[in-house]
């Protein structure tokens, strides 16, 4: 007895939310499921970059069904929708808009220890270009530091 053949294609074409069906298929299925649906991504396990690229190119807020996706992903998206950023949790965003031109942009979205080293050589500085340089003004900016550094901190966590 034989076992029938599945038209892979087909099952697609009908529906491509049936791609949730099969635990092993083909990027070219998947291509062609998120071509009609962008949103069929969310039963694809591990799509590829390319799967995730052609997911929001036919539907830019299928980016919630993808699990940290890519700056370039995240760019396409948001440059088709700006309200996809809505569905990136904020820890993950990679892009924001440009202030000047308005159009999306690759940016880190996250407090880098060059923001860390600039805010504290700003505020050496300030304190050297001032007359009351004393072991009191050493202990404020200690404490200055510190609390900036809980500032980023809480920052980072609303972000999540």
């Amino acid at each position: 007895m034989s076992t029938p053949s599945v038209n892979f294609a087909k099952l697609i074409a009908a529906d491509p939310d049936n791609v949730r069906h099969f635990d092993a298929i083909s990027e070219e299925y998947c291509l062609q499921a998120v071509r009609i649906k962008g949103s069929s991504i969310r039963h694809i396990k591990n799509p590829s970059e390319n799967v995730q690229m052609k997911a929001v190119q036919q539907d830019p807020r299928a980016i919630q069904y993808i699990k940290n996706p890519s700056a370039q992903v995240q760019l396409e998206a948001c440059s088709r929708d700006n309200f996809a950023i809505d569905h990136i949790p904020k820890s993950q965003r990679l892009v924001s808009v440009e202030p000047v031109t308005g159009k999306w942009v690759i940016t880190p979205n996250r407090i880098t220890i060059s923001d860390i080293k600039n805010f504290v050589y700003h505020e050496i500085g300030g304190l050297v270009s001032s007359a009351n340089f004393s072991r009191s003004t050493v202990s404020e900016l200690k404490f200055r530091i510190i609390d900036k550094i809980a500032s980023f901190e809480e920052q980072e966590n609303e972000n999540k």
